[in-house]
């Protein structure tokens, strides 16, 4: 017999999102149950027309006990929920059914989730359980950041990790809007703190809070109690030391930092935040032969993250392009330029910029990779149109260098041919033709340039 899937929810108008998120998954799931808090805009019409049941809730400054109201009216034989600035991943639905066929029914499971956040500018992935078998007795708890983990762990059940991967908006906010969501949240997360002072996640979530409106210390005092009490779970403590070791920096506490991001990577080797943390620390004490350690040890990470992309859990991904141009400025640093140089050669399309370039120009000429340069420059050339007149002259120069004459005259001809008729163009033809023994064309240009003023 099919196993039956029911989406739980809860809302309070949200109707600028609640459709996408509903679309995404309406055609996988038997039942989408919707659970209204007050809503006032067209939220509750919206879900209706998709095809939701509509419930109504008293809001009671608990997330949880809305979300448990929820799972009453579930019968199907497994709960996904969500929220309402979420979408399910189309290439996650085939994942999705082949757990729920499953009939072993002691398992609950977490989802990737990639948060945007538009201030900030970066992708935050972050692992969440949004999966578990229904009649289990699995039931949230937390007033706010609500979750299901220690439930779950105490009715038996045990955690899995899927490829699952739930897209989340609710951080695409600006700088203003995230602060005042911050402020919002904050008097419910203490309220959470004092019912509950050996509370582990209630604690965790404060310090996020906290770190999020730049109160560092008030952080870290409540992440440092939060991993005390050791009931988090892995990867919310990675998230924490993180975190954490992040809060550090801001207050320039280079060493405690790198601390707490070493503790994270003995829990998870394979992360890129904790690596970037370490690297940005060790150049902050100008340290840059750890600096260069952390970064390689950050590329490779990357480089494995971006072949399994369902595989990253908590962490911050960063581009590859990113990670190979700062190895290239450390080692320039150092006035190791042959690394340098073996860096920024490897970065291509749009990561290959004009400053780059300028980079690679500058050290070529005291490394002599002429050959090199005139590939480095063709590449850039065929994502750069309107290219500066410096630029085609140096790779005329790098022909030369190479005794590639007639090439070299091909670019000055064409500079010439598109309108440049500056002395320095007009010497350069002047010069290749005298070197190739055609006098009478170099004498041409010649005159040609004795006649600009």
């Amino acid at each position: 017999m099919k196993s039956t899937i029911s989406l739980c929810m809860i809302v309070r108008d949200e109707e600028a999102t609640l459709a996408p998120c509903l679309n995404s998954v309406k055609d996988i799931v038997d039942q989408m149950i919707v659970v209204d808090t007050g809503s006032k805009d067209k939220t509750i019409q919206i879900a209706k027309k998709i095809g939701a049941d509509v419930y109504q809730f008293q809001w009671c400054d608990s997330f949880s006990e809305a979300r448990n109201e929820s799972i009453k009216y579930a019968n199907g034989d497994w709960i996904l929920w969500m929220d309402a600035d979420e979408t399910l991943d189309p290439r996650s639905i085939s994942e999705l059914k082949k757990i729920t066929q499953d009939k072993n029914k002691d398992y609950f499971y977490s989802v990737k989730i990639s948060s945007r956040n538009n201030y900030q500018s970066k992708v935050i992935y972050s692992a969440a359980h949004r999966l578990f078998p229904n009649g289990l007795g699995i039931r949230f708890e937390n007033r706010i950041h609500e979750q299901i983990y220690l439930s779950a762990i105490s009715v038996g059940a045990r955690e899995k990790v899927t490829e699952i991967h739930i897209l989340h908006e609710g951080y695409n906010l600006s700088e203003e809007e995230y602060k005042n969501k911050l402020l919002r949240n904050r008097p419910l997360l203490e309220k959470m703190v004092n019912e509950d002072r050996q509370n582990s996640y209630a604690h965790y979530t404060l310090a996020q809070n906290y770190s999020g409106l730049k109160k560092y210390e008030n952080a870290i005092k409540h992440f440092k109690i939060a991993i005390q009490y050791d009931t988090l779970g892995k990867s919310l403590t990675i998230d924490a030391l993180n975190v954490m070791s992040q809060a550090y920096s801001y207050i320039e506490e280079w060493e405690r930092a790198k601390r707490y991001s070493k503790q994270s990577i003995k829990l998870n080797p394979t992360q890129s935040g904790a690596y970037y943390m370490l690297y940005k620390c060790s150049e902050k004490q100008n340290n840059y032969e750890d600096s260069i350690e952390y970064l390689a040890l950050l590329l490779r990470n990357t480089k494995k993250l971006n072949s399994q992309p369902n595989n990253i859990e908590n962490d911050v991904l960063i581009s590859e392009h990113k990670i190979i141009k700062t190895l290239g400025d450390t080692y320039t640093k150092i006035g190791r330029q042959d690394k340098a140089f073996e860096y920024y050669s490897q970065l291509t399309g749009q990561a290959l910029t004009k400053t780059i370039l300028w980079k690679i120009i500058n050290i070529t000429g005291e490394l002599g990779e002429w050959d090199r340069l005139i590939e480095i420059i063709e590449k850039y050339l065929e994502n750069n149109n309107n290219t500066e007149i410096e630029i085609y002259d140096i790779l005329g120069q790098s022909f030369i260098k190479t005794d590639q004459i007639k090439k070299a005259l091909n670019i000055y001809i064409k500079l010439f041919d598109s309108g440049e008729s500056s002395k320095i163009v007009l010497r350069r033809i002047a010069t290749l033709y005298a070197k190739l023994g055609n006098l009478e064309k170099a004498e041409h240009f010649i005159v040609k340039m004795n006649r600009i003023t």
